[in-house]
């Protein structure tokens, strides 16, 4: 069984779609073909370029356009078949063939090879051999080649919306939300139906929790190319986390028609039965599709579900442990597992589960007080009362509010603002919290209150002195306000030790490193932030790796 790709979900299909002809122009196979790959009909593309080939196997006009039209539909092993018939003309060069080779090879997740055929005409490259070298590097995990090559791609094709819509992926994978919306954007602008940009906006409102923007999103994405998976399914599963769930499966059923999609397909399928409460259904569409669905996080996470539901607490922790392999210190997971655990009688084990996340300074007051009852079990009271401690708060709506108010002010670069709100929440019972403790640090500082910054920066540390913000902030604020660079890096190296990819903290570090006098130890990190940076930023950057 094909394995599962962890791709995004959400959105909503014109019921129009499903009524696509397949008839052909003026009995020509080819032709046929060709209008329909020209209006991102894929599916029926396919089913004439077939028969043209069935007429004429040997065709370099039939061959090319199969394949093209097999990589849409995300067949890499089908369009390389293809490939190996076509040979470079005078219309259609090596390089270019080249290139469809490379990206038939990421299909396969034989990104590495990819990279290579790239690599031996790298002097030919265009926008598209960029683009397809960016994907393969992140596929690698090679973030700082993307990045690299991202760069010098738009700097020799600042007009190609590929390349910007790539740019909001990689600063998504980084969790960085508010500059991916705006590359997003940007790169929509650039190409307003470009399908990566379409996909990438809708994932992120998503992740924002604005369903019906994503649903917007995703539906453009769709109507611009009916035929493209990822808009099927991140439809499907908006469709079912909004409880239309025979629209989901009508999107699945279509989804299934153009590809083999048993695996992701399965797992889809089993949300909605565990959604409408059919636990044993979801159950037994996992079990069918489990070897295409081990490495798949979304997967595992509802397999636990289901074996939580079935009261088998031992694969529920098996299950969650190996999701939070992928993906460590996902909340709900960690409850999952905490909870899996508990209901085994291990409660040492569930509160070492929790470990991993009550450190944090965002986690949710009602986890608190849950790990606060864990930590009691296992007879850890110091850890108990803390938790008691940070949980104790009111529970108050308005108060909430104006917290989540303060935060967007923050974001938005209105410091003073709020500070002012943050101020409130803490009167109002909030002052145990972590979250609301760092972020006032951080908006007294910009607002020049050292006196004040320093203060919320440490009662901050002193309620999750595990938790890398936290951390970095404190550090920061130590650096910015003339106290202690040995303590401001010690603080500092923790945070990006826990965070290592993240561009802020080690750029904090590094100056730290430099203030203190450590020019050598501070040069990694700059190199390291190098390919991040654009423009005038990468000047600035040069400039003091020059100097060090």
């Amino acid at each position: 069984m094909k394995k599962a790709r962890y791709i995004g979900l959400g959105g909503a299909l014109p019921a129009l779609l499903f009524l696509m002809g397949c008839g052909s122009v003026g009995g020509d196979p080819l032709e046929a073909g060709r209008q329909a790959f020209e209006s991102n009909a894929y599916g029926e593309a396919r089913i004439h370029l077939k028969n043209a080939l069935e007429a004429d196997p040997r065709s370099f006009e039939a061959n090319l356009l199969f394949a093209k039209t097999m990589l849409e539909l995300g067949d890499g092993l089908t369009a390389q078949t293809a490939l190996a018939k076509v040979e470079p003309s005078q219309s259609f060069s090596a390089h270019e063939l080249a290139n469809l080779k490379a990206k038939a090879l990421i299909l396969q997740d034989k990104s590495s090879e990819a990279l290579s055929l790239l690599e031996n005409d790298i002097d030919s490259w265009n926008a598209v051999s960029f683009a397809s070298a960016v994907r393969a590097s992140v596929d690698m995990g090679d973030i700082a080649k993307a990045r690299s090559y991202l760069r010098d791609g738009l700097e020799r094709f600042p007009e190609d919306g590929e390349l910007h819509a790539l740019d909001a992926i990689i600063l998504l994978e980084q969790g960085r939300i508010t500059p991916a919306r705006a590359m997003a954007a940007k790169a929509m602008e650039k190409d307003g139906k470009n399908l990566s940009a379409l996909l990438i906006a809708g994932q992120i409102e998503q992740l924002s929790g604005n369903k019906k923007a994503a649903q917007e999103f995703f539906d453009r994405a769709l109507a611009a190319y009916p035929d493209s998976r990822i808009p099927l399914l991140s439809l499907a599963g908006v469709r079912a986390d909004e409880g239309a769930y025979d629209e989901a499966l009508a999107l699945l059923d279509r989804a299934d028609s153009l590809y083999n999609l048993q695996a992701i397909s399965a797992y889809l399928r089993a949300r909605i039965f565990f959604e409408k409460g059919d636990v044993q259904s979801a159950y037994n569409l996992m079990q069918e599709a489990e070897d295409g669905l081990a490495d798949h996080p979304p997967s595992l996470l509802l397999a636990g579900e289901v074996a939580m539901k079935r009261k088998n607490y031992n694969q529920a922790s098996e299950k969650m442990t190996r999701f939070l392999g992928f993906m460590p210190g996902h909340v709900k997971g960690t409850l999952l597992l905490t909870d899996a655990l508990d209901q085994q009688g291990d409660s040492a084990a569930a509160a070492k589960a929790l470990d991993t996340i009550t450190g944090r300074a965002d986690i949710d007051p009602a986890v608190l007080n849950y790990a606060a009852a864990i930590y009691t079990k296992a007879g850890q009271a110091d850890s108990a009362e803390m938790m008691a401690k940070r949980g104790n708060v009111p529970q108050n709506q308005k108060l909430g509010e104006l917290a989540a108010e303060a935060g967007k002010m923050l974001s938005s670069g209105e410091p003073a603002k709020a500070l002012s709100l943050y101020d409130k929440a803490v009167a109002g019972g909030l002052g145990n919290n972590a979250l609301i403790r760092n972020n006032m640090a951080y908006a007294a500082l910009q607002l020049g209150q050292n006196g004040k910054a320093l203060e919320n920066a440490r009662l901050a540390y002193s309620l999750t002195p595990d938790d890398p913000s936290v951390r970095d902030t404190l550090g920061w604020v130590l650096l910015k306000t003339g106290g202690s660079r040995s303590e401001a890096v010690k603080h500092l190296q923790f945070a990006v030790g826990q965070r290592q990819t993240n561009i802020e903290m080690r750029w904090h570090l590094a100056q730290a490193l430099i203030a203190s006098g450590r020019k050598a130890a501070a040069k990694p990190h700059i190199d390291f932030i190098m390919p991040f940076a654009t423009g005038g930023q990468r000047a600035e950057l040069e400039k003091i790796a020059a100097a060090l």
